[in-house]
């Protein structure tokens, strides 16, 4: 160990895990303790310069033996190494998502610390600042007074500290998104509340729906990279007219042509989204069915296969099949069973009767001893009274006993569950999931066949330059090209649609990127869950 000193003689006498025990002989008798606690600190120096430990690491763990010799004191010690958390500086970017429900990648920056770096030295500001610019990222960004506080406290404390947010990304600005104005008359203000749903009867010439015009945004965003992201448009919603309606010349109003049945048609960005009483859709269809008028008191056993409105309550007993929407001016009593391949709108009470839809359901009274199946929403302005209920999603005011199924938590306001009214809501989670799985992985299908025809047209190196902001310029670039070739001769209107096309680039790789971020956390509750995945 190095030459030594007149004063003491230091052998290395063996060598552990992080262990070494040495011997120190200590020539001058007359030395006193300070000067002895200073060769010892001399010692624990040369041992951390041979075998590259750092000095700060080590410390005297015990006295094993001393002994009088003829040359001076003999002493045996314990020298060990520290184990204290020591790792290298690690850091991850993760994502934001947007009000709008965009999600922004690279948006967070988090890491991991630890008291001592991977060599074993206390971990520095100086040190992260050097692995940041490594991988890449604006020290600019970074709070640096966190980090400085951290590093303080680790090293009081010893621990380490794990997703540690360091900097934070800016989101670009969102326009205003379409919003919708549904017209619905004076007579018929008990359907504003369920006015998305249609299932109504409308006049010629009146006003159906009306969606405003989206904003695009004005203020740019940046990653924790500092890449810049350009303002976002307000999601839009496109009106089509479909059989019985008329769109205005601006494309933002739809009335009705004609007397009929109202029924709307939603659709949502992806094949995720079914058509939920919550869901924003990026395009309503409204249609006016032709309405066949029926009094109650002429009904008996039906077999329907247009828009029907019937008058008057239902008499006990009846039984109604139709495979278009159906809408009841009055109450549903005892042992009725309606099967309706549309939508369904009961203005007055359920009771003790059978409903079976394909669509949506709504109920403006009570639901009392009732049994309903629906595909997608049941809308229940009164309340839920001992029944059996299945629907994706259930809306009503409260739940008073019965067995409630939904595939999401129901919004109401109360419920019942005391005593003999006990009310059992299960909420299907399980199926909820693979419902999302299955369409997480259509809709991932879907946009890489779009992906693939984007790229048949404009050629992969087009495709994958283009970003937000980029468009414009690539689009000049290819249609140089395409002329160069001897094509390329287009007119104004199909420029603009390639541009539409070309545009669509970075939100498939944005949805592309979310969805299969939704599809792994899927995946992992649906592992986690236990085999009936429902909850009570």
């Amino acid at each position: 160990m190095g030459e030594p000193s007149s004063e003491h003689r230091v052998r290395l006498v063996s060598k552990g895990y992080n262990t070494w025990k040495m011997q120190v002989l200590f020539t001058r008798p007359d030395l006193s303790a300070s000067e002895i606690s200073e060769r010892l600190r001399e010692v624990k120096r040369e041992l951390a310069n041979q075998f590259g430990v750092p000095d700060h690491l080590l410390e005297y763990s015990g006295l094993l033996g001393r002994q009088e010799t003829r040359n001076g004191l003999l002493v045996q010690l314990l020298i060990t190494k520290q184990d204290v958390p020591a790792n290298a500086p690690r850091f991850r970017t993760l994502p934001l998502q947007a009000p709008d429900g965009t999600t922004y990648s690279d948006m967070r920056l988090v890491a991991d610390l630890h008291p001592y770096d991977e060599w074993d030295h206390p971990l520095t500001r100086s040190v992260v600042e050097a692995r940041l610019v490594a991988a890449g990222f604006g020290l600019s960004w970074v709070d640096w007074t966190v980090i400085d506080q951290v590093i303080l406290n680790m090293h009081e404390t010893g621990k380490p500290v794990t997703e540690l947010e360091i900097a934070r990304g800016v989101l670009p600005g969102t326009g205003l998104s379409s919003r919708l104005t549904y017209g619905v008359r004076r007579d018929q203000d008990r359907f504003l509340e369920s006015a998305w749903l249609g299932v109504r009867p409308v006049l010629a010439g009146e006003f159906i729906v009306e969606a405003s015009a989206s904003t695009s945004g004005h203020q740019w965003g940046r990653n924790v990279y500092g890449r810049e992201i350009a303002p976002r448009p307000g999601q839009s919603i496109r009106l089509e007219a479909g059989d019985g309606t008329v769109l205005s010349l601006r494309g933002q109003q739809i009335a009705a042509r004609h007397d009929g049945l109202l029924v709307f048609e939603r659709y949502g960005r992806d094949k995720r989204q079914k058509d939920a009483y919550d869901l924003i859709p990026v395009k309503l269809v409204a249609r006016v069915l032709p309405m066949k008028s029926l009094a109650a008191s002429e009904l008996g056993d039906l077999v329907l296969g247009e828009g029907t409105a019937i008058f008057g309550s239902l008499p006990a007993g009846t039984r109604i099949r139709t495979t278009s929407s159906l809408y009841i001016e009055g109450d549903v009593e005892r042992d009725c069973h309606l099967q309706c391949g549309g939508s369904l709108r009961i203005t007055g009470y359920l009771r003790k009767a059978t409903v079976v839809s394909a669509n949506h359901v709504c109920i403006h009274g009570e639901v009392c001893e009732s049994n309903i199946a629906t595909a997608l929403t049941l809308h229940v302005d009164d309340k839920i009274t001992d029944s059996v209920v299945r629907a994706s999603d259930v809306i009503t005011g409260e739940i008073v006993g019965g067995d409630v199924e939904a595939l999401r938590q129901p919004p109401l306001h109360r419920t019942d569950d005391t005593g003999s009214m006990a009310a059992a809501i299960r909420i299907n989670l399980r199926k909820f999931f693979e419902n999302r799985q299955v369409a997480g992985r259509e809709a991932l299908d879907d946009l890489r066949r779009t992906v693939s025809q984007i790229v048949d047209i404009f050629g992969s190196e087009i495709a994958l330059q283009a970003s937000e902001g980029t468009e414009q310029r690539l689009l000049l670039k290819w249609i140089r090209g395409q002329k160069a070739a001897g094509g390329g001769n287009y007119t104004h209107a199909e420029v603009q649609e390639f541009r539409e096309v070309l545009e669509l680039i970075p939100m498939i790789r944005e949805q592309l990127a979310s969805i299969g971020m939704e599809l792994r956390d899927v995946t992992s509750q649906l592992q986690e869950m236990t085999p009936d995945g429902d909850s009570t």
